[in-house]
């Protein structure tokens, strides 16, 4: 009895041997696991870091890229009115100049050249006087303006090409 009960001991030892064996076993593998699991962490906290770094600076860039779209943005849109208001006085004052030639040919078919000049007087030379002169003014003003909007075609131009 004292053999058999010497044998179940024995035979329990041994399983508590082997269970232990395995945990230890277990615990040094899980340990190892943790250690490599701590340098793939530091690594990655490593690289986590430097793309922070990057991102932060790759923000700043878009903000500032967008800041100066941004003020270009704005400054295509007062030149999208400016050129609307532009575009409206060229059309107006081509059809003071449309009507203005439309006059001037209707006088010159008109006019009858056979009849003695002594009808005329100094107010009809005065009234052609002033009719020219409005006519030059009006052109001359045109043409002015016209300048300009070329001016600032011009600039809008250049300032595509250095983009």
């Amino acid at each position: 009895m004292i053999k058999a009960e010497n044998e179940d001991m024995q035979n329990k030892f041994r399983s508590e041997k082997e269970g232990y064996d395995n945990l230890l076993k277990d615990k040094m593998e899980i340990e190892e696991k943790l250690k490599r699991l701590n340098v793939e962490f530091a690594d990655d906290t490593k690289v986590v870091t430097e793309q922070d770094k990057l991102l932060l600076e790759l923000r700043a860039e878009i903000e500032k890229e967008q800041a100066e779209f941004n003020e270009l943005d704005e400054k295509c849109v007062a030149h999208r009115k400016i050129k609307k208001t532009e575009e409206e006085k060229n059309r107006h004052l081509q059809q003071q100049f449309t009507s203005l030639m439309a006059k001037k040919e209707f006088i010159e078919t008109k006019y009858d050249y056979t009849s003695a000049p002594a009808d005329m007087n100094l107010e009809t030379f005065k009234q052609i006087v002033a009719s020219n002169n409005d006519v030059n003014d009006t052109i001359s003003g045109f043409v002015g303006k016209v300048d300009v909007v070329k001016k600032e075609v011009n600039k809008i131009i250049a300032s595509r090409i250095t983009f």
